[in-house]
């Protein structure tokens, strides 16, 4: 739907189910649902969807790195890519910081910053296990998440025929 308002408009026909997505300044990288496996996927801005990979393409804001997430069992491995070493991390999407930096919760279940560049790692210290709704401020210091809070009380309605 546009940012103005008005009618949705179709900008893809694509073969299964979107699972994940993530937005580059070269497009709109899916992980799509295909049969048996996870696919990677690119709309390009005007262009024709694309398979691109067996993950997710998660592209730097600005420069060249990209991060290629992928689902094995019930791991998330992600690879700095062009040429990077494989990162296991929970199964939580990373984000990227800026164009050299990204930020992700690591297998360890602790929240890391790495440099894509350098490979040098840096843990945070985080309250407990990692959330599913966290996300790491553009200092790679501050970790903002959500809590549930949730109450329930019970009440006994003695006179409820009375009413």
């Amino acid at each position: 739907m546009p940012w103005e308002g008005g009618a949705p408009a179709v900008i893809a026909d694509l073969p299964a189910p979107i699972v994940f997505g993530a937005g580059g300044p070269d497009g709109v990288h899916l992980l799509l649902h295909g049969e048996g496996a996870a696919e990677g996927w690119v709309v390009p801005e005007g262009g024709a969807p694309h398979a691109e990979a067996a993950g997710l393409v998660i592209p730097a804001p600005r420069g060249p790195f990209r991060l290629l997430a992928v689902l094995e069992a019930s791991r998330l491995v992600l690879r700095v890519l062009p040429g990077g070493a494989a990162i296991e991390a929970a199964a939580m999407l990373p984000q990227w910081l800026d164009g050299r930096r990204f930020a992700y919760v690591g297998a360890d279940s602790r929240y890391r910053v790495r440099d894509a560049e350098s490979g040098a790692e840096t843990i945070l210290a985080a309250p407990g296990r990692p959330f599913q709704w966290a996300s790491i401020g553009p200092d790679g210091k501050t970790v903002y998440f959500t809590l549930p809070v949730g109450h329930v009380t019970r009440h006994l309605i003695a006179n409820f025929a009375e009413r």
